[in-house]
């Protein structure tokens, strides 16, 4: 099976995830990472799921008729942002060492 990944804009109403998520266990299909956070809008959330499953078009369908579901983007063909280290070294370090020092947050 391929992975995939989809973008869900959904309500913030009580059950709306567990409606979205209940879908993939019906189709007998396993979600590899579910992130869900609000949207910049109030009162949305937005679900990042990346699962394994034949094809992701049927399912994005199925989502979209929800009452709860504003929106479905189909992913999967564009990569993943590579990872930033943010980690310091050198002249920078001792800097960075004292950003969390107590006296700035006075």
């Amino acid at each position: 099976m391929t992975e995939h990944t989809l973008h869900v804009l959904l309500r913030d109403n009580p059950g709306a995830l567990h409606r979205a998520v209940t879908l993939f266990r019906r189709r007998g299909y396993n979600i590899r990472s579910l992130h869900v956070d609000r949207a910049e809008t109030a009162g949305v959330s937005r679900m990042d799921v990346s699962f394994e499953a034949p094809n992701a078009t049927q399912l994005a369908r199925e989502l979209e008729r929800f009452v709860d579901v504003l929106s479905v983007r189909n992913v999967t063909r564009y990569p993943a942002p590579p990872f930033v280290s943010t980690a310091t070294t050198g002249a920078a370090r001792p800097q960075a060492d004292g950003i969390c020092d107590e006296e700035n947050f006075a």
